[in-house]
């Protein structure tokens, strides 16, 4: 019999990765730029750290009218909102029917008045990393896990405030969460004081 991909044994565990660069995030942006709101959910996923439950559940209400620098806060998470975020949030008020504030903003085609499903959204971002030719392994954590990746690699947030951030008790956490490279923690290692 032929083994599944991705398909782990039992007590296995399959860990998603970021989307390690910003020229990569943005090939996905391009790809995604007719949909608005695969675009704004894609959008608001790598420019927070909420966990793909907080994202799914995020309502009309709580984000209309937002300019950046502004914040929401979703299940206790605080999210600053940037010009990135407003734009398609924006684009998907505008594109969507009537729409009171009670609404989940990503709501599913199936269940009407039901938020987006976690497995469609694993499924998705599956299917736009497949679709920009991205390697690696990519599903629902991938948004948030590229928020702090590229906070860590590219805007040199410090661990501490990422650990903080994503609620992990332990630095290590947050460091084997983003899949930073074994290199970096030698880096931090070799400093003097």
């Amino acid at each position: 019999m032929d083994k599944v991909r991705n398909h782990p044994k039992i007590g296995d565990r399959i860990k998603v990765q970021p989307i390690r660069c910003i020229e990569d995030v943005n090939r996905v942006k391009v790809l995604l730029r007719n949909n608005v709101r695969d675009l704004a959910l894609f959008s608001l996923g790598v420019n927070s750290a909420l966990s793909p439950s907080a994202l799914l559940h995020v309502r009309v209400g709580v984000v209309r009218n937002l300019r950046p620098g502004d914040s929401f806060e979703i299940n206790g998470k605080s999210v600053t909102v940037n010009k990135s975020i407003k734009e398609t949030i924006d684009k998907l008020l505008s594109a969507m029917s009537v729409v009171e504030d009670s609404d989940f903003l990503f709501q599913s085609k199936k269940l009407a008045g039901q938020p987006l499903g976690a497995s469609t959204l694993h499924r998705l971002v599956k299917t736009w990393c497949a679709d920009a030719n991205l390697t690696g392994n990519f599903g629902s954590h991938s948004l948030r896990k590229t928020y702090g990746y590229i906070y860590r690699t590219t805007f040199k947030a410090d661990l501490g405030q990422l650990a903080r951030i994503f609620n992990h008790a332990y630095k290590r956490q947050t460091v084997d969460y983003l899949c930073l490279p074994q290199e970096e923690l030698h880096s931090i290692c070799m400093q003097e004081i």
